[in-house]
């Protein structure tokens, strides 16, 4: 029934802002609102689902046009080829572009290789160090191999920080659909981390390496890697932003609860939420 709910809510969203910015998740979190919406949009003349959205509340006599859309991507591992099978980019395009009528051409993408950013040869090298070391962001390599890292890193957070650019110049996120992670976080904005950062590098604190175990290789892999997110300042800055985070089980119950009814805080990042 959660999927539905937010299903619904989505398609009341894009009917009235057709050509509005979104951005949805990716993973296991959003399988039964994909699911959803795919039912009732090729089964849009079947009576009986017409019935079920009619008395779910939903009052358009058309399923909403995705096609004018602008999808922003959450996050991304890096360094990932965006054609691994777990690549967040490789999903965007499989579960929402192509099933839902999201134009590519309308996502802004955390795809480092078809921006130019990175080549493949880049790729292979990064795909050898066995931590992606973020320091060097802010301080001087003591290595030949810490300056080639530096100069991809630096890379990548420019292609971020152009990315933060690009989304207020649209004029912020209008709909934004996440999950919630086990030390609350939203996309890979951690414990701890400023409720004002914007999209960035960042590495991995434990809870997010072992959720990210299975799609990395393992938990000891995954904690050498690093990903690409956007930041909360990005997820907030727009005041008219419709901001839905979805979990279920007692395993995020009570995270869930401290990111609704504890105080604001750092150590809470879905709680800049309030």
């Amino acid at each position: 029934e959660l999927g539905k709910i937010v299903a619904l809510r989505f398609m009341e969203w894009v009917d009235s802002n057709p050509e509005g910015i979104i951005a949805l998740p990716t993973g296991r979190t959003p399988e039964y609102f994909i699911k959803t919406l795919e039912i009732y949009r090729n089964g849009w003349n079947d009576k009986k689902i017409r019935d079920e959205i009619k008395l779910l509340g939903f009052k358009a006599n058309k399923f909403p046009d995705f096609s004018g859309l602008k999808f922003v991507m959450l996050d991304e591992f890096f360094p990932m080829l965006p054609t691994h099978r777990n690549s967040f980019c490789k999903y965007i395009k499989n579960f929402y572009a192509e099933p839902l009528g999201i134009k590519t051409e309308n996502i802004l993408t955390f795809d480092l290789l078809e921006e130019g950013i990175l080549d493949k040869n880049d790729f292979a090298i990064l795909s050898k160090y066995k931590a992606i070391d973020l320091t060097l962001l802010k301080r001087s390599p003591k290595s030949k191999e810490e300056t080639e890292l530096k100069n991809f890193l630096n890379k990548a957070q420019k292609y971020c920080d152009d990315y933060e650019k690009k989304i207020a110049e649209l004029g912020g996120i209008g709909f934004f659909l996440g999950g919630i992670g086990p030390d609350g976080h939203i996309a890979f904005n951690q414990q701890g981390c400023d409720h004002s950062c914007p999209t960035r590098l960042v590495n991995f604190n434990y809870p997010s390496a072992a959720a990210a175990a299975g799609d990395l290789g393992g938990i000891e892999i995954a904690r050498g890697k690093a990903a690409m997110t956007i930041g909360l300042k990005t997820i907030t800055a727009n005041p008219n932003a419709t901001i839905i985070i979805m979990a279920s089980g007692e395993g995020k119950a009570n995270v869930v609860r401290a990111a609704l009814e504890d105080k604001t805080d750092f150590e809470r990042p879905a709680s800049c939420l309030h």
